[in-house]
């Protein structure tokens, strides 16, 4: 049965449950990353068998050119979705207005959480969380900070590894706060699919709006 948060978008009020659900918030996040990288490796193996075997040549990744968009807006923010990106509304913690995943046909994800801010909910306890989690599930990863996603300034990190000992994946996590919410955004592909699809990352941050 799938767990709906409730549509006033509140959030656990104690510290425990609180940091139960920014646990919960990570390990889902981190599982569906797994997934696009077990779908994306199977994929990079069956495509370049292909090209090998007809051509013998390798393959370079290109920027994918720029596709119509569609216009998202919910409750609590806005942004345009690329064209070939997709909302999956059959997640567990899936919620229209505060936990979404976007993905297109490759590795790319776009993730949206939006909480209210209570003494448990905070930037650094869920990005603390994620972190966490995804260096579980990684191996020769390495992180970094930065301070600035689209037009907001906040707290960010960025963590790139090995997935399943192979498969090198990106995540790229954002937290900022807009009154009583806290909003974190997560970007996560493989590299070289960043390259590809810089447009469509670019498209999502510059139209991003936090209501």
């Amino acid at each position: 049965m799938k767990h709906r948060w409730n549509t006033d978008f509140s959030t656990p009020k104690s510290s425990s449950s609180s940091s139960l659900f920014s646990k919960n918030l990570a390990d889902n996040t981190a599982k569906r990353v797994r997934l696009k990288a077990r779908m994306k490796s199977k994929i990079t193996a069956l495509a370049l068998l292909t090209i090998l075997s007809f051509t013998g040549c390798r393959h370079h990744s290109a920027t994918a050119p720029a596709k119509s968009s569609t216009a998202i807006d919910r409750k609590t923010f806005s942004m345009s979705l690329p064209g070939g990106w997709t909302e999956d509304t059959k997640d567990d913690m899936y919620d229209p207005d505060s936990f979404v995943f976007f993905e297109n046909s490759e590795s790319c994800l776009f993730c949206v959480f939006i909480g209210k801010k209570s003494a448990g909910l905070t930037i650094d306890a869920v990005l603390e969380e994620q972190k966490k989690s995804y260096q579980k599930k990684l191996t020769e990863f390495t992180t970094s900070t930065f301070n600035s996603w689209s037009k907001y300034q906040g707290e960010g990190i960025e963590i790139t590894g090995k997935m399943y000992g192979a498969i090198r994946y990106r995540s790229r996590l954002f937290g900022f706060e807009n009154g009583d919410n806290v909003c974190v955004v997560t970007e996560a592909a493989t590299p070289a699919d960043f390259r590809t699809y810089a447009n469509d990352f670019e498209t999502i941050r510059q139209s991003f709006v936090l209501k």
